[in-house]
């Protein structure tokens, strides 16, 4: 293997109201007598954010990847505008990735896309109301679409309403509208396949946790709905201890019993912990 020679340089210049501005450059460069002609690959980056008054940012970046052999589409960006007061919080963005962003220096988890989204959360108090503490009724949107066909690759829509108590027990009811278009076939679980097809489907969702801030508490997780052409039941509990400041531990259990039309299975997925 041959040797490598990394450089990461980072500038960033912060103004008044929560502004600044960045910029990155990431270099590999292979060396040495092992090395290829032209084994190198760098990543150049600018950043930054506007505040405009105290509940208005705008953010965002654009990057560009250098790759011997690849010429075109190797860039990446985004832009995010965002509005935060004690009731309110709502924003969107807009981002894309090009199917030859290629940061050799670091990963990135998906390319060759082209993605929308938004959120909306609100927030109440009520006075006193069966010790009710605060009601945050919130929304969130996102679709990707793919880079070169404009095809609607992946949608989900969360429809959300969580009830916090005084006593620290938390209730979240959520309703998701799911679509996803699998491009290519893939085996889910032995001998059951997922084919070619756009899926479109809705679930709901349950989530209840007692105060996490006393000694031991208990959390479960339950989700129901469409799933690839079929159904998905999945529930997952989960226990926690805190002893102290300094230790903390929980213990839980993922099941999902899956029904799709070419078979179905069962996971079981255990979890412990320990801090």
């Amino acid at each position: 293997t041959a040797a490598n020679n990394f450089t990461v340089a980072r500038v960033r210049q912060d103004f008044a109201n929560r502004s600044n501005v960045g910029a990155i450059v990431v270099n590999r460069s292979a060396t040495g007598s092992l090395a290829a002609d032209s084994d190198d690959n760098r990543s150049y980056a600018v950043d930054g954010r506007l505040g405009l008054g105290q509940q208005v940012t705008f953010s965002g970046f654009a990057a560009e990847t250098q790759t011997p052999g690849i010429e075109n589409n190797a860039h990446a960006y985004a832009g995010v505008a965002d509005y935060n007061s004690e009731r309110y919080r709502f924003g969107g963005g807009v981002s894309e990735v090009g199917p030859n962003f290629n940061p050799e220096v670091g990963f990135y988890a998906r390319r060759g896309y082209r993605r929308v989204d938004g959120r909306f959360r609100t927030a109440f108090r009520p006075d006193n109301s069966w010790g009710i503490h605060e009601l945050t009724p919130h929304a969130s949107h996102y679709t990707i679409f793919n880079f070169h066909t404009g095809q609607q690759e992946t949608q989900y829509t969360h429809l959300d309403s969580t009830i916090e108590w005084r006593n620290g027990a938390r209730l979240a009811t959520a309703f998701n509208m799911t679509k996803e278009g699998v491009l290519d076939p893939f085996e889910i679980f032995p001998g059951v396949d997922v084919p070619v097809d756009t899926y479109s489907h809705n679930e709901a969702q349950l989530r209840f946790n007692t105060n996490r801030g006393a000694p031991l508490s208990f959390e479960i997780r339950a989700v129901a709905g469409g799933f690839f052409g079929g159904e998905r039941v999945q529930v997952g509990p989960q226990v926690n201890m805190r002893v102290g400041e300094t230790l903390n531990a929980e213990l839980g259990w993922d099941r999902n019993d899956i029904t799709l039309p070419s078979g179905a299975f069962v996971t079981n997925l255990a979890r412990a912990r320990v801090n």
